[in-house]
C-alpha cells in the first residue's frame, strides 16, 4: 500500500488506514516508518505525541476490537479470531484480549450472546405492550385477551429473570 505524506489524508488516517487493511497481517512499526519516510524512532515519537499511546498498543487495541466483532458476529473459534486478526499465538492473545477487556474471548462471546437474548427478550415484552396498548385504545380488549397477554408477558418477564441469573452467576 501506497502511503502519501502529501496528499489530502492526514498521516494519522493513512497510518490508521493501514493498520486496519492489514490487521490480519504482520504489521512491522519499522516498515510502517520507512513507508512513511521517517526513522523508526521519529516514527514513535510522532505516533506517541500524536495518540497518546504507542504504536505497539494502538495495533492491539484494533485487533481486540476487530476480535470482538467477530466474536459477536460469527461462529468461528476463538482460535480462528486470534489468527483472523493477526495474532499468531493464542497465549499473547489470550493475554492481550484480558488486558483490554478484562474477561477472556470466550466469557466475552458468552457475555455477548446473553446481553443479545436479554435484548431480544426486551424488544418482545415492548411488542406484547405495544398491542395491549392499541388493542386497549380500540377498546378490544377483552377479558380473554387481556388473560392471554399477561401469561405472554409472564413468560417473558420469568425468561427475562432466568437470563439474568444466568448472567449474574459467571
Amino acid at each position: 500500500i501506497a502511503l502519501d505524506r502529501a496528499g489530502d489524508v492526514s498521516l494519522q488516517e493513512q497510518i490508521y488506514r493501514y493498520v486496519r487493511e492489514n490487521l490480519g497481517a504482520e504489521i512491522s512499526q519499522a516498515r510502517l516508518a520507512s513507508m512513511l519516510g521517517l526513522s523508526s524512532p521519529a516514527f514513535s515519537r510522532f505516533f506517541k505525541a500524536a495518540t497518546g499511546k504507542t504504536f505497539v498498543h494502538f495495533v492491539n487495541m484494533l485487533r481486540i476490537t476487530e476480535a470482538c466483532r467477530m466474536l459477536d458476529s460469527s461462529t468461528l473459534s476463538v482460535t480462528e479470531v486470534a489468527m483472523g486478526c493477526g495474532y499468531h499465538n493464542l497465549s499473547n492473545f489470550n493475554r492481550q484480549f484480558l488486558t483490554l477487556k478484562g474477561m477472556a474471548p470466550s466469557a466475552y462471546r458468552r457475555s455477548f450472546r446473553r446481553q443479545a437474548e436479554l435484548m431480544r427478550l426486551g424488544r418482545e415484552a415492548d411488542q406484547i405492550l405495544t398491542r395491549v396498548l392499541a388493542d386497549y385504545a380500540k377498546g378490544d380488549l377483552d377479558t380473554a385477551a387481556l388473560a392471554a397477554y399477561r401469561l405472554a408477558i409472564d413468560q417473558v418477564g420469568r425468561a427475562v429473570a432466568e437470563r439474568q441469573r444466568a448472567l449474574a452467576e459467571t
